[in-house]
């Protein structure tokens, strides 16, 4: 699929009347287990993961690890709702595959991917059983269905078993059902939904007509040997020695959702390397050179992340996902208003890295992945309690200047800039300390552009300090901060408690006085 740039760009050299619908050449969908049309001069409408909120569970022997949960029903939709496109004239087409019933659970249950898989085969749509065929369609479909559907004048095709169409009071949108002649005998398919929303500028009667030939004409089931090799879950064990391993199972269950969300879009791709899990729909050129870039150097990232920020916890579902968008309006779309600015941001509901790779190539942007990748990690590592900006922010830069050296060894490296203005200011700095330490992220940020980023190198000053000065003072007084401020921000989750754990009054008296000495040189 093209991206939104490339279809408008497309409009505008094929201009027309109006609108026209348009399908594509049928072709094989193996997630769907379909052979189809998409359609034409149309992108992917972006559907995001399901938001997850973290719970911390502690184990009988004092063990914790964070657990994400996520609504059941938008867990049910993720794995029904499989791709849907726009295309340049504001025609909308979703396709899902109906194998289950939505579950029947008090509003916001939430549950773990791996509670909820195991609930599919209770939840499974039988092929002969219409009602629940029915209340799949009315839950997911994009528009309000009547429950009960009609038979179409021309209700038999060459591929098709059985083909329904749901009325609704949207007069621009169309719902059908279908389901398609299994290649193998004796073999009975799932069923489908495909609902089309026509723009205003849509003839309908024609649109409808083209739907009939172009696409439910074309629709056809594909053999078992075409299918995508389905991955399940483990089934979650009772013994608490095999607990750590369940959580295990919840990170690839992510990582194969993670894969299936884009896996119907022509143009993404999907890219695995250790815990790092990378959709894109980058051309070949910048998906070659920057995802093997990313994937690379995100584990190696990760375990210098752990090395000099350890987290507290026995285990978590921590995986780093990333999506990168290749095109800016797509990018901003997905990421909403707020942070339009940036060219990455972590987002912690929907636990991944989005980045958008700008037009003058990968080089700056390796730079903020650096620094965006400390903020997930840190999320996961903290059981998404919020850490104090000093820390986050600290590190976050910190790790933004690194390099790796030819042995694969992190390298951590001075902005001569940065540092000289440290320097000259290292005694109205280090007076600050009480203050700056307590500042909350609306503090952090506000100000002119020349305080927020005065900030920024404070906050840095004290993570390079405490990673490359620390460690040579004597008695090395400062030896288990960081990791004794990760412990009290999980046990309190509270910021402030967690530096004042850390920085009583003498030992913030004794930091300071170090850290003065160590920029002074």
């Amino acid at each position: 699929m093209r991206s939104i740039a490339t279809i408008l760009l497309l409009a505008l050299l094929c201009p027309r009347a109006e609108a026209e619908l348009c399908f594509t050449e049928p072709r094989a969908f193996p997630d769907l287990g379909l052979e189809m049309p998409a359609l034409d001069y149309a992108a992917p409408d972006t559907v995001s993961m399901p938001h997850a909120e973290s719970f911390l569970v502690t184990k009988p022997d004092g063990t914790r690890h964070l657990e994400d949960r996520y609504d059941t029903f938008d867990l049910w939709t993720a794995q029904t709702v499989r791709c849907r496109w726009r295309d340049a004239f504001g025609n909308l087409l979703v396709i899902a595959r109906l194998a289950s019933v939505p579950p029947d659970d008090p509003p916001d249950t939430l549950s773990t991917r791996i509670e909820f898989e195991n609930r599919l085969a209770e939840l499974a749509i039988k092929p002969e059983d219409e009602n629940a065929r029915n209340i799949a369609v009315v839950a997911c479909a994009p528009v309000d269905v009547f429950e009960q559907p009609v038979r179409p004048r021309r209700g038999r095709r060459r591929e098709l078993e059985a083909l329904f169409y749901y009325q609704s009071t949207n007069q621009s949108a169309s719902v059908w059902v279908f389901r398609p002649k299994a290649p193998e005998r004796g073999v009975k398919t799932d069923w489908y939904m495909a609902a089309l929303i026509l723009s205003a500028d849509e003839n309908q009667d024609s649109a409808s007509a083209r739907f009939d030939e172009y696409f439910l004409d074309r629709v056809r089931s594909l053999p078992k040997s075409l299918l995508t090799p389905y991955i399940p879950s483990k089934q979650p064990k009772t013994s608490r020695r095999k607990a750590a391993k369940d959580i295990l199972d919840e990170g690839a269950l992510l990582k194969r959702d993670y894969r299936r969300s884009i896996v119907n879009y022509d143009a993404w791709h999907a890219t695995e390397s250790g815990d790092v899990v990378v959709v894109d729909d980058l051309s070949p050129q910048w998906h070659d050179s920057f995802v093997g870039s990313l994937t690379n150097e995100l584990p190696r990232l990760r375990a210098a992340y752990a090395a000099a920020v350890p987290s507290p916890l026995a285990a978590t579902t921590n995986i780093a996902a990333v999506r990168v968008f290749s095109d800016r309006k797509d990018y901003i779309a997905y990421v909403g208003e707020g942070v339009e600015w940036s060219a990455a941001v972590w987002s912690p509901s929907r636990r991944e890295l989005v980045l958008n790779l700008p037009i003058a190539g990968p080089e700056e942007l390796l730079k903020t992945v650096r620094h965006e990748a400390f903020h997930q990690y840190l999320a996961y590592a903290g059981a998404m309690a919020e850490s104090s900006p000093w820390f986050n922010e600290g590190h976050a830069e910190l790790f933004e200047h690194t390099s790796f050296d030819r042995d694969g060894n992190v390298v951590f490296e001075k902005d001569p800039a940065v540092a000289e203005w440290i320097h000259a200011n290292a005694d109205s700095v280090a007076s600050s300390f009480p203050a700056f330490l307590y500042l909350d992220y609306y503090d952090f940020y506000s100000g002119t552009d020349s305080q927020r980023r005065a900030r920024y190198w404070i906050a840095w000053s004290i993570a390079y300090f405490l990673e490359v000065g620390a460690p040579d003072v004597r008695f090395r007084p400062f030896a288990s901060l960081r990791a004794d401020y990760m412990a009290a921000l999980v046990r309190t989750r509270r910021a402030d408690e967690a530096t004042a754990k850390v920085f009583t009054f003498d030992k913030l008296k004794l930091f300071s006085a170090e850290w003065k000495k160590f920029w002074r040189k």
